[in-house]
């Protein structure tokens, strides 16, 4: 039988019957032929079981994480010289970045907004956790370090309220900072100061995220800038 043929036939065999069946079509289920069940083989290996999620820890059952923090700028004034921040209390995985910055500025008296948080010398979002820089870690004592970039006169108004002295009113903290701060260099002297240059350095490291390349563009600008004089 050709390709041709067997079309036709089976046209015909099409247009003997109905189009379409009626809505009031009803179909007898014993006029079905008779079929044995069809049971499915096994399988050559068992399905393994669903693991549920872990429950979460209870409150205070929590792995404790570690959090060191030192700063970007070398030998940086608010900070502890030649060791790192290690804030206080406890650190858990859930705890956000947010946190830890509030509590490097409370310790150190840097304004937050003046503060970024970086990890393995890339920055890093508050709104992030501890768990997320930890990655897949195991239980028990775990720990993080975190690099801190000052930006902005951040470290300036630092120091001049450690040189305005120890006093306990706010507004004489306030007027001896400005005081200090009309007093500081100006103009090209800015340019003398190691202030400036890590602060340029904060800034590139903000720009291009890599604290290798910002160091060598700083010391670039730092060096034209001796040569022109």
């Amino acid at each position: 039988m050709t390709e041709v043929s067997f079309a036709q036939s089976f046209l015909a065999m099409l247009d003997s019957r109905p189009v379409k069946l009626s809505p009031e079509h009803v179909e007898d289920p014993r006029n079905y032929p008779a079929r044995s069940a069809y049971t499915l083989p096994k399988m050559s290996r068992p399905m393994s079981k669903r693991r549920s999620a872990a429950s979460p820890a209870a409150p205070g059952q929590e792995p404790a994480v570690s959090v060191s923090v030192r700063p970007l700028q070398r030998n940086h004034p608010a900070f502890p010289p030649d060791a790192a921040l290690r804030l206080p209390g406890a650190q858990t995985r859930g705890t956000p970045l947010l946190d830890i910055k509030a509590a490097v500025a409370a310790a150190t008296g840097i304004p937050a907004d003046r503060l970024k948080l970086l990890h393995k010398r890339r920055p890093v979002s508050d709104t992030k956790v501890l768990g997320d820089l930890l990655g897949a870690a195991g239980d028990g004592e775990m720990a993080v370090e975190l690099s801190a970039m000052v930006m902005g006169g951040g470290g300036a108004a630092t120091a001049a309220t450690n040189t305005a002295g120890g006093g306990t009113d706010d507004n004489t903290d306030n007027k001896a900072a400005e005081v200090v701060a009309q007093g500081g260099p100006s103009g090209a002297d800015v340019l003398g100061t190691p202030v400036f240059w890590d602060d340029l350095k904060g800034f590139l490291l903000q720009r291009v995220r890599d604290e290798k390349l910002a160091g060598e563009l700083s010391e670039t600008f730092q060096t034209a800038w001796k040569a022109k004089r």
